[in-house]
């Protein structure tokens, strides 16, 4: 959703918008300690994500040029609504996703990842009912860098946490900072997903 400037040229967006689980802070250094293991191991020259940026993308609202108030409002409203119980997710595997010159290193799981799923798709189901976007796919990951090069899909130490929460993250496009703008528990007598 870039604009048009003066001189007809687009400028790039500036601020993304999405909903993500974040892992809890034990979690972190060994998300950290196992990209490492894995760059080194496989020759990778990416940049490591910084550990505050380790998050499980849910449900994506678009690139802007400044943040529509409006939509940010009206997300919060739709978001408040959606009940579920904590679970626990773990990740036990790792590889690149295909997709341009720059490809994705990712931590992804299995049956590990089942309540998950039931959350984004809950989520999904109430951001269509409010017409704030269309149905996404959903691969649960956790990206550690980018890089030219790939790995093939293999085992890693299993990699878990209990989810509390999900957040409104504003991204801020190409300064690699994320701004929390709502977070909704989940509690134990929300709805428990299957």
């Amino acid at each position: 959703m870039s604009q048009l400037s003066l001189f007809g040229a687009e400028t790039p967006p500036t601020d993304g918008l999405f909903l993500a689980v974040l892992p809890e802070s034990q979690a972190r250094p060994r998300i950290e300690g196992t990209a490492q293991q894995l760059r080194s191991r496989h020759g990778l020259k990416g940049k490591l994500l910084a550990s505050d940026r380790y998050h499980i993308s849910l449900f994506s609202f678009g690139e802007h040029n400044g943040l529509p108030p409006r939509l940010v409002s009206e997300v919060m409203k739709a978001a408040a609504a959606i009940e579920a119980s904590p679970f626990d997710v773990a990740f036990d595997r790792a590889m690149s996703f295909y997709g341009g010159k720059q490809r994705p290193l990712v931590l992804c799981g299995g049956d590990g990842l089942a309540r998950l799923v039931a959350l984004q798709r809950a989520i999904d189901v109430a951001m269509q009912k409010a017409r704030l976007g269309r149905k996404q796919q959903f691969v649960p990951h956790v990206t550690l860098l980018y890089d030219e090069n790939g790995i093939e899909e293999q085992p890693i130490e299993r990699i878990g946490w209990t989810v509390t929460e999900f957040v409104l993250i504003h991204s801020l496009l190409g300064r690699s900072q994320y701004v929390p703008l709502g977070r909704w528990p989940l509690r134990a007598d929300g709805v428990r997903l299957h």
